[in-house]
């Protein structure tokens, strides 16, 4: 990807060398998704599973998963809004 300035040098010439800018670039977006935190998820072979509560415990539940940033993930295919599921982290 390049990305250049639209206005003329003279605007931008004097930014000097080893100008810097810090750049966001949405490749994809949608509105109305259920995403959960990549940190509740974990391989199970090839696919993807979460642990969801079920009968009052905790059950691994494969889900299918789409799009994804560095903390989020989006379900192809929700859980259904019964079972709730968990998220734990370690603590140490």
């Amino acid at each position: 990807m390049t990305i250049d300035f639209a206005d003329p040098p003279a605007k931008w010439s004097a930014l000097g060398y080893d100008y810097r800018v810090i750049v966001h670039v949405t490749i994809w977006q949608a509105e109305d998704v259920l995403t959960m935190p990549v940190g509740a998820l974990f391989r199970q072979g090839d696919d993807w599973t979460v642990f969801a509560l079920k009968d009052g415990r905790a059950r691994a539940t494969i889900i299918r998963i789409g799009q994804r940033n560095n903390r989020q993930r989006k379900f192809c295919r929700a859980l259904p809004q019964a079972i709730a599921w968990c998220c734990t982290r370690a603590t140490g």
